[in-house]
């Protein structure tokens, strides 16, 4: 009976699915976090305080391929040429829009009329996780993200070749729209300034079951936790007329997830897990900047309006190893983790002036992944049998590969409170 446990409990281990509540972002590499990834402890009335204080900055990305480019080039090279094609309501008596008509009229050309734009993006993150136990198993977690973002020194280059071939760079449509650029912006309600936000991201609320076994001859233990929950929509949202704007959270979606998460302890210190999480979102209607052209490309667009956007699906895979209390109180992980969300489905609500096929052909509203490397170091100040506990410790989060993500690495500090309420 006990060989058929060990091997249900094994079977569930290598086949767990579990949410990463940590709130996956395509803005920094996906977080790790122990109270959250792990199977819980099944201590009656034990209520844990953790909070995970870290902090990155980049100016690259990883691009469609992979490979790294600057920071607000990973859709690839805005294409000015096409920007204004099929936007409605163009004046040909304006100046600024009788060049856009121009401009859309010129033969085509690798590189002509796109500008690649960089800058440096700076994030202050500090994740809030509050644990309480009840009996049986059962717990309620609460987890704030809060984000102090910033984005700075936007600038761009001209890509258009500077040979004698027509079009180039010394075009005098290309020089007229150079000239005229911020003018075209400000006509269109849009803005390329340094852009920074603070305050807190999308909360997770849940409840959760814990079940730790240790009646077996050959492991240590099997633990397993499972958790239901809602990410409330509480972050900031993305301003459409900010070219570059970040949002802290899932732009206004709610987020529901199921977890189910496991390990297994060999030799009285080593511990290994592994772990898969999927996170739906709802639909959102909101007012967005969208394509009308297929030739469009980059976060410049100029024509906006509402749609109604199903956000896709975040999944993640999760493997660790813990040497637990190697020696006294101190802990040593090393994990790996692989995040994918997959493409938005964006339906216009005016379909006259936005084609729904052009408009889903945007990058911005396809797939990111990021494959991310964990290290982390805590040391436990308390004793097993204690009512009173407290843990600091150091973590790092190195992203190792990529598509359509920025290349921000984070790393911090960590500072953990247990303590068991007596009734």
């Amino acid at each position: 009976m006990r060989v058929i446990t060990i091997c249900m409990g094994v079977t569930l281990f290598l086949s767990s699915v579990s949410l990463a509540t940590d709130n996956p972002h395509f803005f920094r590499a996906t977080n790790f976090l122990r109270p959250i990834e792990e199977p819980r402890i099944d201590r009656s009335w034990l209520m844990s305080l953790d909070a995970y204080a870290s902090r990155g900055a980049t100016t690259s990305a990883r691009d469609g391929c992979g490979n790294r480019t600057d920071l607000l080039n990973m859709y690839g090279p805005q294409n000015m040429v096409k920007v204004g094609a099929g936007v409605p309501c163009k004046d040909p008596k304006n100046i600024i829009d009788a060049n856009l008509l121009q401009l859309a009229q010129l033969p085509c050309r690798d590189c002509f009329g796109q500008l690649l734009f960089c800058g440096e993006f700076g994030l202050t993150e500090v994740n809030l996780i509050w644990t309480q136990h009840f009996s049986r198993g059962f717990f309620a977690q609460v987890h704030v993200p809060i984000y102090k973002t910033h984005l700075s020194d936007i600038c761009f280059s001209d890509l258009s070749p500077c040979d004698s071939i027509c079009p180039n760079k010394n075009n005098p449509e290309w020089r007229t729209f150079l000239c005229l650029f911020n003018q075209m912006l400000c006509r269109y309600d849009l803005c390329i300034d340094d852009i920074k936000h603070r305050g807190v991201g999308d909360v997770g609320i849940f409840l959760g079951w814990t079940f730790n076994y240790q009646e077996t001859e050959v492991l240590d233990y099997i633990d397993t936790t499972v958790r239901i929950g809602v990410v409330s929509p509480t972050g900031h949202e993305a301003d459409p007329d900010i070219v570059f704007d970040v949002p802290s959270g899932y732009d206004g979606h709610t987020g529901l997830f199921a977890n189910f998460n496991g390990a297994i302890g060999i030799y009285d210190w080593l511990t290994g897990g592994m772990s898969a999480d999927v996170l739906f979102f709802s639909d959102h209607t909101k007012c967005i900047r969208m394509k009308t052209d297929i030739n469009q490309n980059g976060f410049i667009k100029l024509a906006k309006g509402d749609a109604k956007v199903d956000k896709g699906t975040i999944w993640s895979i999760y493997a660790y190893l813990l040497a637990d209390h190697v020696v006294k109180g101190i802990s040593l992980l090393g994990g790996y983790s692989f995040t994918t969300k997959r493409a938005d489905n964006v339906t216009p609500c005016e379909c006259r002036i936005f084609d729904p096929v052009v408009v889903c052909s945007d990058p911005i509203f396809g797939e990111w992944n990021q494959h991310v490397l964990h290290v982390l170091a805590d040391y436990d100040f308390s004793s097993e049998y204690s009512r009173f506990g407290v843990r600091l410790g150091v973590f790092y989060n190195y992203q190792i590969g990529g598509k359509h993500v920025f290349e921000t690495n984070m790393g911090g500090g960590i500072l953990g409170i247990d303590f068991v309420l007596k009734f």
